[in-house]
């Protein structure tokens, strides 16, 4: 077979494949494009979507990292609800800025002192609002823990000694095998409490020695010659004179 019979067959054969293939996509050419398109559609969108979860979340941390004060992190709290276990992240925060400067540990914005009355009093009753909110969210059970810690110092700082030793009681049974340090933890802040509680005793004051009563005859008089005879040192003694001899010492009157 010559080279040009070759070409022959191969054009020929081309000249079919087209004539074919031309049939074929007059009758599934639509539906096969849509089918394509459709295709990269879904996976131009999944990995968007992927991107934009990380995006949200990078966003979320950002937010809360520049939130100065416990109720803008309570704000982003809110924000991002749902994702999964930032809001009890942020509310944890919240929480332990607001007990930090309930205590005088962190200064609050408007005075470097510890707040005092009423104001400190409101300051630890938000701070376990928001522990508490953690401990009944469905959060991770380290992030439970670490809210019953907190709640723990609110009530001791408010002198609820009770609620406190009931919280490092459930850190105890919460924690179990999986966190033996926290629950060593507990334990030694549990004994810390009871020894907070116990009364101090002081020693009794000595007895007030015993005044005798005034004397009749000299009630009323005033003594106005104090004794000198400590202060005023006695005169010193005057030598005789030494005797001359031959002489006799005159005769005193």
């Amino acid at each position: 077979m010559d080279s040009q019979h070759r070409h022959e067959l191969q054009t020929n054969d081309l000249e079919e494949f087209i004539t074919h293939f031309k049939e074929w996509w007059t009758k599934h050419g639509t539906n096969t494009l849509m089918g394509i398109l459709i295709i990269v559609a879904v996976i131009f969108f999944m990995r968007w979507y992927s991107g934009r979860e990380d995006r949200i979340l990078n966003q979320a941390y950002g937010e809360l990292a520049a939130a100065a004060d416990p109720f803008a992190k309570t704000e982003v709290a809110g924000k991002y609800e749902s994702i999964d276990g930032f809001a009890s992240i942020a509310r944890l925060q919240a929480a332990d800025m607001l007990l930090r400067q309930a205590i005088g540990v962190m200064p609050t914005p408007n005075s470097d002192d510890a707040p005092a009355g009423e104001e400190r009093t409101n300051m630890l009753n938000q701070a376990a609002t928001l522990y508490e909110r953690v401990t009944n969210s469905g959060a991770t059970k380290l992030q439970v823990l670490n809210a019953r810690f907190g709640l723990a110092s609110v009530k001791e700082s408010l002198g609820e000694f009770d609620a406190a030793r009931d919280q490092y009681q459930k850190v105890q049974e919460e924690a179990g095998n999986d966190w033996p340090t926290l629950v060593a933890k507990a334990k030694r802040l549990e004994g810390d409490l009871a020894e907070i509680r116990r009364p101090v005793s002081f020693p009794e004051p000595p007895a007030a020695p015993a005044i005798s009563a005034p004397n009749p005859a000299t009630e009323g008089s005033i003594n106005l010659s104090p004794d000198l005879t400590n202060i005023i040192p006695a005169a010193p003694a005057v030598p005789a004179a030494p005797e001359i001899p031959g002489e006799k010492p005159a005769p005193s009157n």
